[in-house]
């Protein structure tokens, strides 16, 4: 896990997640968006 003034960024194996303060996510590792929303709500 690695943070900062501007975003959260972490790794849940085999996905990447970027968190902003807005509330806003960056997800890498999937196309599917119901994957990706999954993640977010966790």
């Amino acid at each position: 896990m690695r943070a900062n003034e501007f975003a959260l960024r972490f790794l849940i194996a085999p996905y990447e997640m970027t968190i902003f303060p807005d509330g806003r996510a960056i997800v890498k590792g999937t196309s599917d968006p119901g994957v990706a929303r999954s993640l977010y709500a966790r």
